[in-house]
């Protein structure tokens, strides 16, 4: 044991440095204080080497930390292969949230994945949901979302993937003012032999639903496809409102990928404020980056239900799975690859 001695002007500075410099475990041997203003002195006792002073603790890097474990699982995990820079490029370059982009990190590297493909879908699977739009319902789905987002062709390849499944569809439009776009819907149900109406008021939505045939004869699916809103116009957005409580609908999120992450995910609050819950993500085949498709969908809290990944109405949506998503997000064509590809017409709608 040995013994120190702390002088100070009062008592409580000399405590103040014995704590500093011997920690509060020192031993107080002996303690004066002087009358006046001449100070205090305290002798204590410690063993062996002085303590390390008390100083205090550093807020921890908790992204810094995540990222080491992240790299110590992967190259602890023998039986994982895919190679987690790839991953972390794959995700930077699809331009996905720093935090999420962690989350998903983790997630797949909590798996002994053999590939990129599918740490990725293994990760999606634990990160979001996923929902396959049936041939038959009860409550009829209505489309919705952002001009241009593709929905009446999505409506036509849903009912044409019922009529293959041999349902009986019926297509209602409210798209009334686009008169190209119910001529579309027209010519495509001619091929599918269904029958298609058109609504120009919440009130003739409501009066064509009511008088449309009951049991065995009523329709296995109604897809109800509506004109493009703003979402950020009050007025839009309040009559399509109208349209989907008239319908007593399904509301179903059509919008488009390659959006900006942060407005997708405005979007589609703003849609899932109106009771939507299902998201259609479109035109994955023209994009580059699906950053946007990720964060809608966890922005609005949406279960993803298909994917549309071809303008081709022969082309069905396809089934929403973490595997199809995982490859899509997977897959980046450099720039040799895109040029080899757009100079062979066959191979074009690949990219």
């Amino acid at each position: 044991m040995r013994l120190k001695t702390f002088k100070a002007a009062t008592m409580a500075e000399a405590l103040e440095l014995v704590r500093g410099e011997l920690g509060r475990d020192a031993i107080i041997i002996r303690s004066e204080e002087e009358d006046g203003n001449n100070g205090a002195t305290i002798t204590a006792a410690y063993e062996g080497v002085a303590p390390t002073p008390e100083v205090e603790p550093e807020v921890p890097d908790i992204a810094a930390l995540m990222g080491e474990a992240i790299h110590a699982k992967h190259r602890d995990n023998a039986d994982t292969s895919f190679d987690l820079e790839e991953l972390i490029a794959v995700l930077k370059h699809h331009g996905v949230p720093h935090d999420m982009s962690m989350r998903l990190q983790t997630a797949a590297s909590s798996f002994a994945a053999e590939n990129l493909e599918e740490a990725l879908s293994s990760a999606l699977e634990t990160s979001f949901r996923f929902y396959n739009l049936p041939a038959t319902s009860n409550r009829p789905f209505i489309l919705v979302g952002p001009t241009g987002a593709g929905k009446t062709i999505a409506s036509a390849k849903l009912a044409a993937e019922a009529v293959m499944q041999k349902k009986t569809v019926e297509i209602i439009t409210i798209d009334t003012i686009k008169s190209t776009g119910f001529e579309q819907l027209q010519n495509f149900a001619t091929l599918m032999k269904c029958t298609v109406s058109a609504a120009d008021s919440p009130e003739k939505l409501a009066e064509i639903l009511n008088n449309r045939a009951t049991g065995d004869d009523a329709p296995d699916l109604t897809i109800i496809d509506t004109f493009g809103v703003n979402p950020f116009d009050k007025t839009e957005l309040e009559s399509l409102a109208r349209f989907i409580k008239a319908g007593k609908a399904e509301p179903v999120l059509v919008m488009p990928a390659g959006l900006d992450p942060v407005e997708a995910g405005e979007i589609s609050q703003i849609f899932a404020s109106m009771g939507t819950r299902l998201f259609v993500p479109t035109k994955l085949d023209a994009v580059r980056r699906y950053a946007s498709v990720l964060t809608a969908a966890q922005a609005g809290g949406m279960t993803i239900a298909a994917i549309g990944n071809s303008p081709i109405v022969a082309d069905q949506l396809q089934p929403a799975s973490p595997l199809l998503l995982g490859r899509l997000i997977g897959q980046i064509a450099t720039k040799k690859d895109f040029i080899k590809n757009t100079s062979n017409p066959d191979k074009r709608a690949a990219i």
